[in-house]
This record gives structure tokens, sequence and C-alpha cells, in this order.
């Protein structure tokens, strides 16, 4: 059964947010992709610190997809946003005792 706070963020990423395709190559030189939904936002002029700039965007993701293909999102991997790759930079892991909540990935 799916812990309340993921099936309330698919429901949200379901009407607002947008399609992304995670992307990484496996241990063998394979390609995984998995298809989910994200929201995508630029930082605010506030949250620009050392390494992150106005071309990074933050994308929060839900677990759903991913876990569903077997996939623990990496840092180096890749996000395609609106036909754009852009490399997850950073990758914040949110849980709630043991269950993965939700991702939040600096990309760049």
């Amino acid at each position: 059964m799916s812990h309340p706070l993921i099936t309330a963020l698919d429901r949200q990423l379901a009407t607002k947010g947008e399609p992304v395709t995670y992307h990484h190559e496996d241990f063998y030189g394979g390609d995984v992709t998995v298809e989910t939904r994200a929201f995508v936002r630029g930082y605010r002029p506030e949250e620009i610190v050392s390494g992150i700039t106005f071309d990074n965007a933050l994308a929060i993701v839900t677990p759903t997809d991913l876990v569903a293909a077997g996939i623990e999102p990496q840092k180096g991997a890749a996000l395609l946003i609106a036909g754009k790759r852009r490399a997850i930079q950073a990758l914040g892991v949110f849980r709630v005792n043991d269950t993965v909540i939700r991702y939040e990935m600096q990309v760049a």
C-alpha cells in the first residue's frame, strides 16, 4: 500500500506536474530510462548560492514510477525536461520513517 504523502504528491503531479524522463547507464553499460512526472522550477534569487546558478532548476520527483522500475536515482544521471537533457547535480531524498516520499533534484 502506498504512503498517503506519496498518493497526495502523485495526485498533484498528475494535474500540475510535467512529464520528465529519468535516464542513467547501468553497471553493465545499458541505458535505463523511466517516464515519470515532476514539478520543475528555476531557483529564486535568494536561493542562488555557491554551486547554484540561474541556469539550474529544481525538480521534485515522485518515487512511484522509479520504485516500480527498481530504480534508485543517483547524482550524475539525467532528467529529460521539455526535450532538454539536464544533469542531476545534487539529489535530496526525503523519507518518512523508512519510506521515500519524494526526490528533489538540482539539475543543470
